[in-house]
């Protein structure tokens, strides 16, 4: 009934009276407590509900204004539910409302959880149920997750788990709504049950209060955010410090992780009982799996030897592997990059009467970063990839990685698909018409909020064909492709199913190794002059006989190859070579030219040349013999452009030449010589 007819007639006029609600049985808040015209509220409900298909959620805090800003304190406030059948109707229920999330939440960030819409936790002061959800069992505890661009991200999911798992572990039921924030659309939220111990959820024995023994229940998340808060209890896995290839060949070492209690607990040994029995869990199977040795948990949960026969004996014996299959499934469909590192969920009883004795994995839960990259791939089952590990670090789930490369479990998954893979396909088929028929509301915040849902349910279609094939009874047909190695990677043989895709490989071959050029020869360089300009040459490299090829096999860089001095050139290995080797040549200064050569005087000769810029001196050699022999040859250096030399043989022939010369670091460097002129000393 769209027309909001159920606010009462008085609540239309004005507030209830003291004495009608206590009639009823007044609680905690209402809205003359709150501070809130009733009157006003029913107005507003009445077109709000107009507005919208959806069903609305209204919370209204004090004065219908105070804002909800803790992620840690409830804010006080009463909660309305209307616009679906009016059975389902709530209508000024006392609770408290709190921020809920991590990143969703801007990590409690106050000023941005102003600016943001956000997740929310409801807490009603007593049971309720909201909407009919879990064939209407009531909690007090309910989740308003908000939505953003990729509208049915959990909602697919958690439909598809419904039908995946059916009875054998909680998962939540959930449903579309229009949220109100002290009349103030928010968007479209996503109506969820709260994970948490609870015979309606999550049904393990909770102990009294101050209880410390341990057979009580527990529940626990997998959690990157454990250690966050000082008053978390947690325990740490290390998974053994294990190394193993995954379902494609991958070979990885674990990475820790921990694990919050999410159920009250009073005592260290308790959370010491806990953390020890989901270690030997783990080493169970790593050991069964990866060893071929078949242990078994005794009364204390230490690990003993066993009579099991196979792995499958031995890990079915502490797990319920049915949920495990469960569990497995829905993340293997959806790729959910956190499954490994967040919102990861099992649980366990150790009570007398307990319904959970093995180990069960549960409450599937937040799927804002799934649905991305191939869907034609193993990704539960197996390693993130390496850019992915690199940038956000490694979120693989061990328990996962173990387990699907068993033949058995593998077999089991299949039964299971076999058996759900319809009734999936339907829940798809079930969240599009629910997304068409309430099109224009959900678009109301998000105008392309349906059309980004439908990119995620077309991803899911071809998840879901690439199910149907890898999880199906089957004599596998291989074809053979040969990876040739390379410096950087390993060389395997890659085997692939044309049916189904899957895949595995084999017969690895090292990388391959790169030969040094650290003895390589370097010829072909040649001494330059001076030009004001870096200067580069083509040096010819050797290696034995083999000349090697620039670009190809080397590179050449310089150092010190544009002023006068002594320049480097290294040239490094690239492609198949590696290492270095140098080589060195000489910029020298430039030449200057003799102008003229004279006798002045007797005995004397008088030689004149052109300056050069940026040179030390001139150095003038100066012989009786055209052949500069060393008896017959002198050289005297000096700074300025013509030079006097006196007490010669008087009527002989002098040759004369000079050069220019800079001294770098101690190091005199010569240019060439200039043109040789020659006189007659008077």
């Amino acid at each position: 009934m769209k027309l909001f007819k159920r606010i009462c007639a008085s609540a239309c006029a004005a507030a209830l009276s003291v004495s009608m609600l206590s009639a009823v049985g007044a609680s905690a808040h209402d809205y003359e407590s709150l501070g809130v015209d009733a009157a006003a509220k029913a107005t507003f409900f009445k077109n709000a509900d107009a507005k919208t298909q959806l069903p609305i959620v209204s919370i209204t805090t004090r004065n219908n204004s105070e804002l909800i800003l803790s992620k840690e304190e409830y804010t006080d406030c009463v909660v309305d539910v209307f616009g679906a059948d009016e059975k389902y109707d709530l209508s000024e229920v006392s609770a408290g409302i709190k921020v809920r999330g991590n990143s969703s939440a801007y990590y409690g960030d106050p000023e941005k959880i102003k600016k943001n819409t956000v997740p929310y936790r409801i807490k009603f002061d007593k049971k309720q149920n909201m909407l009919g959800l879990n064939d209407g069992a009531k909690c007090k505890s309910w989740v308003l997750l908000k939505t953003d661009w990729n509208i049915c991200a959990n909602s697919i999911a958690l439909r598809m788990g419904r039908e995946i798992f059916d009875d054998t572990a909680f998962v939540s039921d959930s449903t579309y709504v229009h949220l109100y924030v002290n009349d103030k659309l928010q968007g479209t939220y996503l109506l969820c049950e709260q994970s948490q111990v609870n015979e309606n959820r999550v049904n393990v024995t909770e102990p009294e209060k101050d209880y410390t023994g341990t057979d009580i229940g527990y529940y626990l998340e997998l959690d990157n955010y454990a250690t966050d808060e000082p008053d978390n209890p947690y325990i740490s896995m290390d998974y053994e410090g294990a190394t193993v290839k995954d379902v494609r060949g991958t070979e990885r070492q674990f990475v820790p992780a921990e694990y919050s209690i999410k159920n009250d607990i009073y005592s260290t040994e308790q959370r010491d009982y806990i953390e020890k029995y989901l270690n030997n869990v783990f080493e169970l199977i790593y050991r069964a799996t990866e060893k071929n040795e078949f242990l078994a948990l005794d009364e204390n949960n230490d690990l003993v030897p066993s009579d099991y026969k196979s792995a499958e004996e031995a890990i079915c014996a502490v797990m319920n592997i049915e949920s495990v299959v469960d569990m497995y499934l829905l993340y293997e469909i959806v790729h959910d990059y956190d499954c490994g590192e967040g919102s990861f969920y099992m649980c366990v009883d150790f009570s007398e009467n307990s319904a959970t004795p093995k180990l069960q994995f549960t409450s599937p839960w937040d799927f804002n970063w799934a649905y991305n990259d191939s869907n034609t791939r193993y990704w539960a089952g197996a390693f993130c990839t390496t850019s992915f590990a690199n940038q956000y670090g490694d979120r693989s789930n061990p328990w996962f990685i173990l387990l699907a490369k068993q033949e058995w479990f593998h077999d089991l998954c299949t039964k299971k698909w076999i058996a759900e893979s319809a009734a999936v396909k339907a829940a798809v088929a079930e969240e599009r018409a629910v997304l068409t028929k309430y099109k224009t509301d959900i678009n109301k915040k998000e105008p392309y909020g349906t059309d980004s849902a439908e990119n995620t349910l077309k991803w899911v279609d071809k998840r879901l064909e690439w199910m149907d094939k890898t999880f199906t009874f089957h004599k596998h047909s291989y074809t053979t492709k040969v990876v040739a190695p390379t410096y950087d990677e390993r060389g395997y043989t890659l085997h692939t199913c044309s049916e189904c895709g899957d895949s595995y490989k084999d017969n690895y071959k090292s990388k391959l190794s790169r030969t040094s050029i650290s003895k390589a020869s370097v010829s072909g360089l040649k001494n330059k002059y001076y030009t004001g300009s870096a200067i580069k040459q083509t040096p010819v490299v050797k290696l034995g006989s083999k000349t090697l090829k620039a670009g190809t096999d080397y590179t050449v860089s310089y150092k010190n190859n544009k002023a006068v001095g002594t320049a480097t050139v290294t040239i490094t290995g690239r492609g198949d070579y590696t290492g270095s080797v140098t080589a060195t040549f000489k910029i020298c200064p430039k030449k200057t030219a003799i102008k003229k050569v004279t006798s002045p005087k007797t005995k004397q000769l008088k030689v004149t040349y052109s300056k050069v810029s940026g040179v030390t001196g001139y150095q003038i050699t100066y012989s009786t013999s055209s052949k500069f022999t060393k008896k017959t040859t002198k050289s005297v250096n000096v700074s300025g452009t013509s030079k006097t030399i006196k007490k010669l043989t008087k009527g002989k022939k002098y040759y004369v030449k000079v050069r220019t010369y800079k001294t770098v670091g101690g190091v005199r460097y010569y240019s060439g010589y200039s043109k040789v002129l020659k006189v007659k000393v008077k």
